[in-house]
């Protein structure tokens, strides 16, 4: 069988999404760390990495090199506190999952 489950309602969520998105982008637009991909029709893609290990471990965004006046000071905290909060969520998720389906024995 296949499904699709969605979580709504997280507090903070989409205000600290908003601004995660766009100081992404603003930070990867002058990180050296940012791999560019190019495309046919001459559109350019930057992609910066977040590593997260199991659902506790959110390591720093690696940018390197970068335009501190185009990326917010607060980039790292941000983002990390976003991170952490999908982390909480899903973990919170998984653990209910559990619960319901009786999986711990």
């Amino acid at each position: 069988s296949a499904g699709l489950v969605t979580i709504s309602g997280i507090p903070d969520f989409e205000q600290l999404r908003k601004t995660v998105l766009l100081d992404s982008y603003k930070c990867g637009k002058s990180s050296s760390e940012a791999r560019t991909s190019s495309f046919e029709d001459g559109t350019q893609r930057r992609t910066i990495a977040a590593v997260t290990k199991g659902l506790e471990d959110a390591q720093e965004i690696a940018l390197g090199e970068f335009a501190p006046e185009v990326c917010p000071a607060d980039f790292h905290t941000t983002s990390t506190a976003f991170r952490n909060l999908v982390a909480k969520v899903s973990k919170a998720f998984v653990q209910r999952i559990g619960d319901v389906f009786n999986t711990k024995g």
